[in-house]
């Protein structure tokens, strides 16, 4: 049995920033745009700037919630030879997926988004039902140690095969 521990925060800064300077655009924005309405008069105006304005505000209010997730989420990883466990806590709140481990189970990395047309990787632990990816803000070194300690753990089907191959 393994447990690992991720802290809050890592490479979330680019996101905050840019949520930041997009919901501090769309305030003033916001803001110019009910006043001048406000001068033309009549309630129609303002229903259509609502509704204009609202597809925008979800974005920026949508980075807000990526980046408090980003920073603030301390994530419990339990290894075990029949289960991979993911705990994860935000300002109190738990969430527990559970993962089983099969034989062909191994852990990768794979492309989660693209930053500036380079691709961010995640770790990604495929299971008998389902697929659990974790540690998008880890630094590279971080993500190949945690690809390499997890598949050296499980003694990966697909890690002995290679290996086997290579020494015949």
């Amino acid at each position: 049995r393994r447990v690992f521990f991720l802290p809050a925060g890592g490479k979330t800064g680019g996101i905050g920033f840019f949520a930041v300077v997009w919901n501090g655009f769309m305030l003033v924005f916001t803001a110019a745009m009910a006043a001048g309405f406000k001068q033309k008069g009549g309630d129609a105006p303002i229903v259509v700037l609502i509704l204009f304005l609202a597809l925008f505000w979800s974005v920026g209010l949508g980075f807000v919630y990526v980046w408090v997730r980003m920073r603030f989420t301390r994530t419990f990883l339990l290894l075990e030879r029949e289960q991979f466990v993911v705990q994860r806590i935000l300002f109190g709140k738990k969430k527990i997926t559970e993962t089983y481990i099969g034989p062909d189970s191994r852990a990768a990395l794979v492309e989660s988004y693209r930053e500036n047309e380079n691709p961010v990787y995640a770790v990604s632990v495929n299971g008998t039902n389902r697929t659990e990816k974790f540690g998008t803000a880890l630094s590279q070194e971080e993500k190949d140690w945690f690809v390499d300690s997890i598949n050296g753990f499980l003694g990966a089907a697909g890690v002995r095969g290679a290996c086997e191959e290579i020494l015949e």
